[in-house]
């Protein structure tokens, strides 16, 4: 029964830390070419126009990355070996969305895919508020 009450007080404390605000336009545009199909180019259009769709309600992001390179050498051999680790951090996420219009457009003789959505945004207001991927 504690176990009971303690799950819902969590859940509780971690449906208040969020809201979700409606961002009535956000788009997305990807440059179409010979070398990209119409379905992976509306694919990333989408998610270009998700991206605004985040900077638009405002959500932070926090980027860090961490390189390191080691490197050891002999009269005979010189090896190296570099590592990089980029984390990101998005204190947000699309809840749902809905496409507009999407289809080929020419802007100053240039061919580009654009998709125009209207999405809900949740945005988390502590980041222990994540509650995973949906």
């Amino acid at each position: 029964m504690k176990l009971l009450v303690f799950l819902v007080v969590c859940l509780n404390f971690t449906l208040m830390a969020q809201r979700t605000v409606t961002i009535p336009r956000a788009v997305g545009m990807v440059d179409f070419h010979k070398d990209i199909t119409q379905s992976l180019a509306k694919e990333k259009a989408l998610q270009e126009a998700k991206v605004d769709a985040l900077r638009q309600a405002g959500i932070g992001e926090q980027i860090s990355e961490s390189n390191m390179l080691f490197q050891q050498s002999s009269t005979e051999n010189a090896d190296a070996l570099f590592s990089s680790i980029i984390s990101n951090q998005i204190n947000g996420e699309i809840a749902g969305f809905e496409v507009i219009s999407d289809g080929l457009k020419t802007i100053q003789n240039q061919v580009l895919y654009e998709v125009v959505i209207r999405a809900e945004v949740k945005i988390y207001e502590e980041e222990d508020a994540y509650s995973g991927p949906n």
